[in-house]
Order: structure tokens, then C-alpha cells, then sequence
């Protein structure tokens, strides 16, 4: 015959209070979620940081692009006067 252990109703009540023993308490689930919350601001104050800081590369790309863009102008218009004085030169070596 198996040994049949008897269980009374004052083991099974401390059986169950065991096992609720590492169970979160209402005030444990608000501090959570209280954490959360502040998680949360600190998560849309730093999308707004790279929100601006991405305008702000944004703004000196820009203002690279429209550097690059006189430069190359200038090289243009430098390139063409380069041009005539050698045109001139020539005129005024045969003459």
C-alpha cells in the first residue's frame, strides 16, 4: 500500500500562502508602473534632443551644399577667365 500523506485544511492554507509569497503587491505594480511612466518622459525628451539635433544637421548640410555650390562658380568663372588670358595670350604672342 503507497503512504497516503492527509493534508488538513491548515496545510493547504499554508501551502497557498507559500505560494503568493513572491507575489507582487499592489503597491510593487504602482511603483512599476510609476518607473514606467518616468521611463516615458525621459524616452520623449530624448526624441525631442534628436528631433532638433537632426534639424540641426539638417540646417549644416544645407548650408554645405550651398558652399560647395559657389565654389564650384567660382572654379567655373575661374576656369573661363583661365580660358581668355591664354586666348589673349596667344593674340598678343602672334601679333
Amino acid at each position: 500500500m503507497k503512504n497516503k500523506k492527509e493534508f488538513t485544511l491548515n496545510d493547504l492554507a499554508l501551502m497557498v500562502a507559500k505560494g503568493f509569497e513572491n507575489t507582487a503587491t499592489k503597491e510593487d505594480v504602482e511603483l512599476i508602473n510609476k518607473r514606467i511612466d518616468q521611463v516615458k518622459i525621459s524616452i520623449t525628451s530624448l526624441k525631442e534632443k534628436i528631433e532638433e539635433i537632426d534639424a540641426k544637421i539638417d540646417s549644416i548640410d544645407r548650408q554645405i551644399q550651398a558652399i560647395f555650390k559657389r565654389e564650384d562658380r567660382f572654379d567655373l568663372r575661374i576656369q573661363k577667365l583661365e580660358e581668355k588670358v591664354k586666348f589673349l595670350e596667344q593674340k598678343l604672342a602672334v601679333a
